[in-house]
């Protein structure tokens, strides 16, 4: 499960058997892909903004990138502003904050953290608990499952998985409803630990959550 696109992960996961892409927007089982039947009534309007934000982003000092999110087919689903190639993210973040402000009048659903250096802009509102579900649902996952997660968009996922870890990769860890947490250069061990255990998980193998 990931805000990023479908093409993006299966590139990079070409083994997995099920993808929740953009936030669930486009999903693949197996060979199967499934669009979100909602997508049609807002294409345009995300069309007009990305093309609105480009224009407004060439004329910015600051890095500010942005990355198109699309379909399988090509189609436009969803974009992220990124600034954290910029050298100053604070300066970066306050000259993003009108764009996003303007997509958000639009109608358009944004999601932004207050600690990481790049806000995600969707057609209407998505989270990743709806697309966990959905995922678990089309895989006819009946069992306990695990979620990993790294920032507060993962919360709603968080809080439906049966055990939820927290991958702290960046300075401040920021504070996620997960009941563990990780750091990120324990992550290879502690897979390879649940792995020998037969995806036996035993509380000894992580530090619980104490960010809250």
């Amino acid at each position: 499960m990931s805000t990023k696109d479908l093409d993006f992960i299966q590139e990079r996961l070409p083994f997995t058997h099920g993808i929740a892409a953009t936030c669930g927007l486009e999903m693949r089982i197996g060979d199967t892909i499934i669009m979100d039947e909602r997508l049609n009534q807002s294409n345009e309007r995300m069309k007009k903004a990305y093309q609105e934000i480009v224009a407004q982003i060439l004329q910015i000092k600051e890095n500010i990138v942005i990355e198109r999110k699309e379909t399988t087919d090509g189609d436009l689903i969803a974009f992220c502003l990124d600034w954290r190639t910029s050298r100053n993210w604070d300066e970066a973040r306050r000259r993003a904050a009108p764009l996003l402000n303007a997509c958000k009048e639009k109608g358009l659903y944004v999601v932004e953290s207050e600690i990481s250096p790049f806000a995600n802009v969707f057609p209407f509102q998505v989270d990743k608990g709806e697309a966990l579900s959905k995922l678990r649902k089309q895989l006819d996952v009946t069992g306990p499952v695990m979620y990993l997660g790294d920032s507060e968009a993962d919360d709603p996922a968080f809080q439906l998985a049966d055990v939820s870890v927290g991958v702290k990769h960046r300075r401040v860890m920021p504070r996620l409803k997960c009941k563990y947490r990780l750091e990120f250069l324990e992550l290879d061990s502690f897979l390879t630990n649940l792995i020998e255990a037969n995806f036996e998980f035993n509380d000894e193998m992580l530090a619980r959550n104490t960010s809250d």
